[in-house]
């Protein structure tokens, strides 16, 4: 997908439907930040939240 499909479909978009996609790219981005090799108790904690 190009720069200029993205951009249109963004376009398309309604403004609270971008918000949710803004919001669903920072959870993405979020989470891949945050990958390490879990601990165990990390791993319990994490199942805890979810």
């Amino acid at each position: 997908m190009t720069t200029e499909q993205l951009l249109d479909k963004w376009q398309a978009l309604d403004p609270d439907e971008q918000e949710k996609v803004l919001a669903f790219i920072d959870a993405l981005y979020h989470q891949k930040q945050t990958r390490k090799p879990a601990s165990s108790l990390g791993k319990k904690l994490r199942k805890i939240r979810q």
